[in-house]
């Protein structure tokens, strides 16, 4: 993916994270972990201003694509995206059960 960056270098760009938030942003700079420097963060929903700068992991980026001049920046109310992150409510208890298990074998 890095390599295909630098095409991107100080345009407009959207992002999807794996919290399901959709951003519009001008990419700044990366590096080869995909560690995005964005700058005029708005969201893509309403368009409000989220910051100045930011700073985003390559372990938070689902998707990076270059927004064309036709694509509005601002698409109104968007049903929420599920969270990515695969949140399991009392994990731990899972695997002291599996770890049980697997010892007593």
């Amino acid at each position: 993916m890095s390599p295909l960056l630098k095409d991107y270098l100080n345009q407009r760009i959207v992002i999807v994270t794996t919290d399901g938030d959709c951003y519009i942003a001008t990419l700044e700079g990366y590096d080869k972990s995909v560690n995005l420097l964005i700058s005029d963060v708005r969201r893509r929903s309403d368009g409000e201003l989220v910051s100045i700068a930011l700073t985003l992991r390559g372990s938070e980026v689902v998707l990076c694509g270059l927004l064309t001049n036709d694509q509005p920046e601002k698409l109104g109310p968007l049903p929420m995206l599920k969270d990515t992150k695969n949140k399991i409510a009392d994990e731990y208890l899972i695997w002291e059960e599996a770890l049980k298990t697997s010892s007593s074998r």
